[in-house]
């Protein structure tokens, strides 16, 4: 081999996506169908992370409907309490003006299951 000259070398791999059974929202538990979306709110401080999350629900969990977001506790209540329909609720644990935990003591959150995020 002559010194200053190198080699490529290409690897195409075939890269499908996961058979739909290994996506973690594509089959609902026995108690929701297809038919039946789930009403979300998202309240997280940052705006990047929620489009973040906004977009990895809407491409892996199509029954996940968001209806609402909020940037702090305040915006929080008020987004809870103007969506009773929620049932779901995507939590920062941190915000600007206190935390999620701090949300929950002033609103009545028994319809929502709720995921924390960090």
């Amino acid at each position: 081999m002559r010194q200053g000259r190198h080699s490529i070398l290409k690897i195409f791999m075939k890269i499908s996506r996961p058979p739909e059974r290994w996506l973690p929202c594509a089959y609902p538990s026995n108690s929701t169908s297809m038919n039946h979306m789930i009403n979300a709110l998202i309240i997280d401080d940052e705006p990047a992370a929620q489009v973040s999350l906004q977009l990895e629900i809407e491409l892996h969990c199509p029954q996940i409907r968001i209806i609402g977001t909020a940037g702090s506790v305040s915006e929080g209540v008020e987004v809870i309490q103007a969506h009773p329909q929620a049932s779901l609720l995507f939590l920062d644990i941190q915000l600007t003006d206190g935390s999620g935990f701090d949300l929950l003591q002033q609103v009545n959150f028994d319809h929502l299951k709720i995921i924390f995020t960090t």
